[in-house]
């Protein structure tokens, strides 16, 4: 069957519109494949979503609801691709019982996102918003020494010696490391999925949760969002900081209580924020939130993913991916890893992507 079998034709479903995710039917049908797009376009309900999938061997989709109804209606259906990071919107226990892999776009922007934490890292360490707001109030520093910037350079202190938690060490939490050892950052790392001797290849200590928050100066986030990682900063974590430190939130915005954060930060129990997330995914904070109003908060809207590189590689990763199944090749970036048995018994051997 994954060879193109006499009868046998492959349906790829997108959810994705193709002016978002601009996939090529023409390289499908080189193998046999027919891709239907703009048919079903997302934001879909579930029963709109069985209906696309019913008959699909593939789903490509972004932020339609993978439910266990869904999953569970599904009688053909191989491979949901997520053709970006995030995949909380898909449930993987009932994918991997049902021998359905689930795989997402991988590391494609972890370039993007580790440059977009170390330029806020370094945008709230100097102060760069506050002082750029002082000068437009008619203030300036040297040689004029005005009181208001004097006031603004108070908690300025050099980034160089200091210390870096990051919180979930995957690729782009590495990235994060590896050009914060750059800047003479001393680094900290907790996550529970990766192994101490991992850590110290990248010159990073792995430690638990408690003591990066104690510890650190900054703190990145960059885990998964999950039962587990949900609200995983709450009032209590943000009392143990160190109150010149300052959050930097890269994941989800569920990640963080964000009216613990806001406390927080009122209260002066952290010196600041940087958040290119801040909310749920699909219902960002309100804008008259007063959290936007404090001026030691930076929120840049879920930009830190983009560049024009990777958003050009996209849907090039979302078709390879969606290849290699076909071709009878496991994922690249296969997210339930756990489902290979269940899959060879529904569907037959895979081998290992070349």
């Amino acid at each position: 069957m994954y060879g193109g079998e006499s009868g046998f034709k492959w349906r790829v479903v997108s959810t994705v519109s193709s002016e978002k995710l601009p996939l090529k039917a023409d390289v499908f049908k080189e193998v046999g494949a027919e891709l239907v797009l703009d048919k079903f376009v997302e934001p879909l309900d579930e029963d709109q979503l069985l209906e696309a999938g019913r008959d699909a061997d593939i789903i490509i989709s972004w932020d339609a609801p993978f439910t266990k109804k869904v999953i569970e209606g599904f009688t053909r259906c191989r491979l949901i691709m997520i053709g970006k990071l995030g995949y909380e919107n898909v449930d993987l226990e009932t994918a991997t019982e049902k021998g359905i892999c689930v795989a997402n776009i991988g590391p494609y922007c972890k370039d993007e996102v580790a440059e977009h934490t170390i330029g806020l890292l370094l945008g709230l360490a100097r102060k760069i918003y506050q002082l750029h707001q002082k000068v437009l109030e008619g203030y300036w520093g040297a040689p004029f020494m005005h009181e208001e910037m004097r006031r603004v350079w108070k908690g300025i202190y050099r980034v160089k010696g200091k210390t870096l938690g990051i919180v979930g060490f995957g690729a782009i939490g590495r990235r994060v490391a590896e050009i914060g050892k750059g800047l003479g950052l001393n680094i900290l790392a907790y996550d529970p999925y990766v192994a101490k001797e991992v850590a110290e290849g990248f010159g990073v200590k792995l430690v638990d949760f408690d003591t990066l928050v104690r510890e650190s100066d900054f703190i990145s986030i960059h885990c998964a969002l999950t039962p587990e990682t949900e609200n995983l900063f709450k009032l209590e974590e943000f009392q143990k900081m160190k109150r010149t430190a300052y959050v930097i939130n890269m994941a989800r915005g569920e990640v963080i209580d964000t009216e613990a954060l806001y406390q927080a930060l009122k209260e002066g129990l952290i010196a600041g924020a940087g958040l290119d997330v801040v909310g749920e995914e699909m219902k960002p904070l309100p804008r008259d939130h007063p959290l936007y109003n404090l001026p030691n908060v930076i929120v840049t809207g879920h930009s830190a993913f983009f560049s024009h590189e990777a958003v050009v590689s996209m849907p090039q990763i979302s078709t390879e991916e969606a290849l290699r199944v076909i071709r009878g090749e496991w994922p690249k970036n296969l997210i339930n890893k756990v489902v290979k048995e269940k899959f060879v018994q529904r569907f037959g051997p895979m081998r290992e992507p070349m």
